[in-house]
């Protein structure tokens, strides 16, 4: 589930921002209060069910009134719970019920599913994700019980140049639409670690154009190994397998795990793309 629209972002005195360009674009309908309100709400998916004003403060960088103003609201209108014992937050039920109705339109996620308990069985965590302006967003996961110190789910966000998800997804797209996503991604990002991860995307991208996949083995975190690949539909979905570096060395992933999730992104692609044509219609 993404903000706003798949490619815009809240900024200052009304505008909306390009999550793909990074561009302020007038809006005179766009309502700033609304968008902070998502703001708050979006806190919650960078992980920690229970959020007091504090966390809520540093998340959103919305002053202390303001966070104030709009949990008393979102609480009143059930997208909020507070828990008077511990002064935490929590998502209420109509929040739980957006997220479910959103989640049951989304037909790439059901029809993966199955794929991803299959590439679980290799041990390692998969995920399946989209991109939402510089990070990739969880929309389902299959967690190995095995595993120790990575736990993904629905909701966590990871960087789009430095994860295999996301250099996954930025290999999936068009030269023109990577050139400017790439140029939003160091917009925002460090000039000091800026050419360094430029070069881990450009072998990235040379990577997936020889191998159908990329992987990440160290360049998100020095502990954590991911491999990746694209699911082509009417949205860019992204499946991947990640673990703890010493149980996921190169080799296994090159030899095993990446032709692995890259047939997996191939079939359910084929799938899409054959009940496309089957309704005459743009796929899935």
């Amino acid at each position: 589930m993404t903000e706003m629209t798949t490619d815009e972002r809240p900024s200052a005195k009304g505008r909306r921002r390009s999550a793909v360009s990074g561009r302020d674009v007038d809006d005179t309908q766009f309502s700033v209060t609304v968008a902070k309100a998502f703001l708050i709400l979006e806190a919650f998916s960078a992980g920690g069910r229970s959020l007091g004003n504090a966390e809520l403060l540093e998340r959103t960088g919305l002053p202390k009134p303001t966070i104030s103003r709009l949990t008393y609201t979102l609480m009143r209108c059930g997208y909020l719970v507070f828990d008077q014992r511990h002064r935490v937050y929590e998502l209420g039920p109509r929040s739980l019920q957006l997220g479910a109705v959103a989640t049951s339109r989304m037909s790439i996620p059901k029809i993966a599913r199955p794929k991803m308990e299959e590439l679980g069985e290799l041990g390692f965590n998969v995920g399946l994700g989209l991109c939402d302006g510089d990070h990739m967003l969880y929309i389902d996961a299959v967690e190995a019980k095995s595993l120790i110190g990575l736990r993904l789910y629905a909701g966590s966000r990871m960087p789009v140049a430095t994860t295999a998800m996301g250099l996954a997804y930025l290999a999936s797209l068009s030269p023109g639409e990577r050139a400017e996503k790439i140029a939003f991604l160091k917009e925002s990002s460090d000039p000091e670690v800026w050419t360094q991860t430029a070069r881990g995307i450009e072998r990235a991208l040379a990577e997936y154009a020889d191998r159908g996949y990329c992987s990440s083995l160290g360049e998100w975190r020095r502990d954590i190994h991911g491999v990746a690949a694209a699911i082509r539909g009417r949205e860019t979905f992204v499946i991947n397998i990640g673990g703890p570096a010493y149980q996921m060395p190169e080799d296994l992933v090159h030899e095993s795990l990446g032709p692995a999730v890259a047939s997996v992104a191939q079939q359910i692609t084929g799938y899409l793309e054959d009940a496309s044509d089957a309704m005459g219609g743009p796929a899935i």
